[in-house]
């Protein structure tokens, strides 16, 4: 369950007492990666010692596990993102233009930089998403 930002969540209390609701608290990370240790631990309503075992089943119930979502690496989609870069399109147009105007080398020497610079950013990108695949496993 995704938590709106900047807004709690309300769940029924695991407390004795009836038609009670507990909000469990939300913060943007924005605003946790600028703010003091103990002032974050504040906000969340925790403390040094970590959540009650109460307090943990009660988010775990409301939020559901703290996992990070597994997902498959593809070549493809890894290949589609190099080439939705604006600078890589406004690079083949100005190969393209080069081309047609005569400046034969001028075209190449931008298709050599664009196809080095595509197949650079896939072989990072893809060896970086099979790495974080592999930790996930």
């Amino acid at each position: 369950m995704a938590i709106p930002r900047g807004q709690e969540v309300s769940v029924p209390s695991t407390e004795s007492h009836e038609g009670r609701t507990s909000t469990i608290p939300h913060l943007e990370p924005t605003e946790a990666a600028s703010s003091v240790v103990w002032d974050v631990m504040a906000k969340l309503g925790t403390h040094s010692g970590g959540l009650t075992s109460q307090q943990a089943q009660l988010r775990l119930k409301a939020l559901g596990s703290n996992v990070v979502r597994s997902h498959q690496a593809r070549p493809s989609l890894v290949l589609l993102r190099q080439l939705r870069s604006p600078l890589l399109v406004l690079l083949t147009l100005t190969a393209a233009i080069s081309f047609f105007l005569g400046e034969r080398a001028d075209a190449v020497i931008i298709a050599v930089i664009l196809t080095a610079s595509i197949g650079l950013g896939f072989f990072n990108e893809y060896r970086a998403e099979r790495t974080g695949q592999a930790l996930h496993e």
